[in-house]
C-alpha cells in the first residue's frame, strides 16, 4: 500500500495451518480492504475495496498461487470502503441445483452529485446482497433484490463486518 497503489495480497496455508505464504499482489485494479470465501472447486473469491463504484472480485487459486482476473458484478456499491463477505451455512435449490449462497455487505449509496465513485462517495445505505455459487463452474448469480440494513451514527456505514451466529 502506498499513497498512490493499494494492492490487495494473500497470507495462507495449505497444509492446514503448518506453514504459510503470501500472495503475489493483485494488480489488475485498485484494490484492499478485501474480504474471502472459498469455493466448491478450493479456490477463493476474494471481495475487495476497488474505487470504481461497482462490486468486483477476483478469485485465487491455492494450489498454483495465481491470481484470476477481476470480475464486475455490475452491482453499484459505495466501492471506497471496506466490505464483509461470507458464506451461509445453508443452500438453496435454484434451477435444479443446490448453490451455496454468499452474502455480501457495505455501503449502496451516491453522494448529492448521484455519484459512487470513490472521489466523493457517501458512506451510507448499507445493503446485504446475496449470490448463489454453482457447484460445477462457480459462476454467481446475484439475487435482484439486496436488503436494506439498518446503519448507526447518523447513517454512516464506514465499513461492514458480520457472522452468521449459530442456534439462535
Amino acid at each position: 500500500h502506498t499513497e498512490t497503489t493499494e494492492q490487495m495480497g494473500l497470507i495462507y496455508s495449505t497444509d492446514g495451518g503448518n506453514t504459510w505464504q503470501r500472495s503475489a499482489n493483485f494488480t489488475a485494479l485498485h484494490s484492499s480492504e478485501a474480504d474471502a470465501v472459498e469455493l466448491p472447486n478450493g479456490k477463493l473469491r476474494v471481495f475487495f475495496r476497488n474505487q470504481t463504484a461497482t462490486l468486483r472480485y477476483a478469485d485465487f487459486d491455492l494450489t498454483a498461487g495465481t491470481w484470476g482476473s477481476a470480475v464486475n458484478t455490475g452491482i453499484p456499491t459505495n466501492s471506497n470502503t471496506a466490505l464483509s463477505a461470507i458464506t451461509y451455512s445453508q443452500t438453496v435449490t435454484h434451477n435444479g441445483k443446490q448453490k451455496k449462497v454468499i452474502l455480501i455487505s457495505c455501503p449502496a449509496s451516491a453522494n448529492l452529485n448521484g455519484s459512487s465513485s470513490s472521489d466523493g462517495s457517501w458512506r451510507t445505505s448499507g445493503r446485504i446482497f446475496a449470490g448463489l455459487v454453482d457447484p460445477t463452474t462457480c459462476e454467481m448469480t446475484w439475487l435482484d433484490k439486496s436488503v436494506a440494513i439498518t446503519a448507526v451514527a447518523s447513517g454512516q456505514l464506514s465499513g461492514s463486518n458480520y457472522t452468521e451466529a449459530q442456534g439462535f
